[in-house]
Order: C-alpha cells, then sequence, then structure tokens
C-alpha cells in the first residue's frame, strides 16, 4: 500500500484530502504542522507529500528544503490558498 502524508493545517481542506485518498490504495496521514510533519517524516518513510506552505509553526517550503537538503526524494506536490488572484 503507497504511503501519502497530506501536511495541511485547515482542518476542512485536511479532512477532504484524507478522505479523498482514504481507500484509494493510500494509507494517508495527516500533519498540521511543520513540527509534526518532521516527526512524522522521521518515523516513517512515505511514497508521496501534499505539503501546505502555510503552517502555523513555520513555511511548508522550509521543510521541503530541508528535506532535500538531507537527500530526501520523496515527490511533493505543494498546496496553498491563496485570498486573491493577481
Amino acid at each position: 500500500m503507497n504511503r501519502l502524508l497530506v501536511v495541511e493545517d485547515d482542518a476542512s481542506i485536511q479532512g477532504s484530502l484524507v478522505d479523498f485518498f482514504t481507500g484509494r490504495e493510500w494509507y494517508v496521514q495527516a500533519c498540521n504542522s511543520v513540527t509534526a510533519a518532521t516527526a512524522a517524516l522521521a518515523a516513517s518513510r512515505f511514497h508521496m507529500i501534499l505539503l501546505d506552505l502555510r503552517l502555523p509553526d513555520g513555511d511548508g517550503l522550509d521543510l521541503l528544503r530541508a528535506l532535500r537538503r538531507g537527500g530526501d526524494r520523496t515527490p511533493v506536490i505543494v498546496l496553498t490558498v491563496c485570498g486573491e488572484i493577481e
């Protein structure tokens, strides 16, 4: 079974993503902060990460940079919500 890490602090969006992927050959683990995601990544290997950029305790992009610097090449899909389009 494929393992997916969802890193999203908005409970509604996180719940929708977890509901969508669960049962579609994905085991889904969800986190709502950089701290929780870092702990999850230290404890388990994932096949894919869905990563929000704006998290309450840091920037998802900083987390991604740290992963890449450490040699982690897990595919990452970056998600973010913007209040307006310029």
